[in-house]
Formats: structure tokens, C-alpha cells, sequence
């Protein structure tokens, strides 16, 4: 995927880029936006984001990590890499809330919200 851009409407685009987890240092701070996220954040109003709710909540979520850890600072990571993380956490408790909420039907739900991240 590497770096992009998502235009919503605010003054600069949101720049996303991609956040290797393979880095022992990186695991380790995932896991903890992971925990900080599903404290804070709840699947059923992100189903119902449109993608300008959604970049805002990505950016809010964002700019709360990089205040509590400061991830460039201390492990090298970007607020761009840091967006990508939380994007990816977004969209794993979305398809969870759809299993969760439809039962079986969800499956192929949960697929193709996963297909459309790529």
C-alpha cells in the first residue's frame, strides 16, 4: 500500500502510511493503541461513520496516542504510520460488531469490509 492521502474536507488530507509490525518496539506500541482504542471507542457508532467522520476520528485518535506515548520520539514511528494502526483497529471491530450483531450472515460481510481496506 505504502503512503497515500485521503481527502475529507478539512484543510490538509489525512497521509497514511504503512506500520510494520514486525519490529518488537512497534508490536508493543500496536498493542497498546489496540487497548487504548477499544476503551475509548465503541464498534457501533463506527459502523455508521461516512469517511469524513471517520478521517476525523482517525486524526482525534491519533493526535491522543502521539500526546500519551510520542511514538516518533520514542520509537521512530510516524503520526502517518500511527493513522494506519488505528485504521486497521477501526476496521477489525467493525467486522467484529458484524459478526457479533448479524451471527453467520456476517462472514461474507466481514470479508468484503476487509477487501474494501485493501
Amino acid at each position: 500500500m505504502g503512503r497515500h492521502e485521503i481527502e475529507y474536507g478539512a484543510k490538509r488530507p489525512l497521509v497514511f502510511e504503512d506500520y510494520d509490525i514486525r519490529n518488537h518496539w512497534r508490536k508493543a506500541l500496536y498493542i497498546k493503541i489496540d487497548d487504548y482504542i477499544r476503551g475509548n471507542v465503541r464498534a457501533d457508532t463506527l459502523v455508521g461513520y461516512d469517511l469524513a467522520q471517520r478521517c476525523r476520528r482517525i486524526e482525534k485518535v491519533a493526535i491522543e496516542i502521539c500526546k500519551s506515548y510520542a511514538p516518533t520520539r520514542n520509537y521512530g514511528i510516524k503520526k502517518a504510520e500511527i493513522r494506519t494502526a488505528i485504521d486497521h483497529i477501526f476496521k477489525l471491530m467493525e467486522a467484529e460488531y458484524h459478526v457479533q450483531s448479524h451471527g453467520d450472515n456476517a462472514t461474507i460481510e466481514a470479508s468484503a469490509l476487509g477487501e474494501a481496506g485493501k
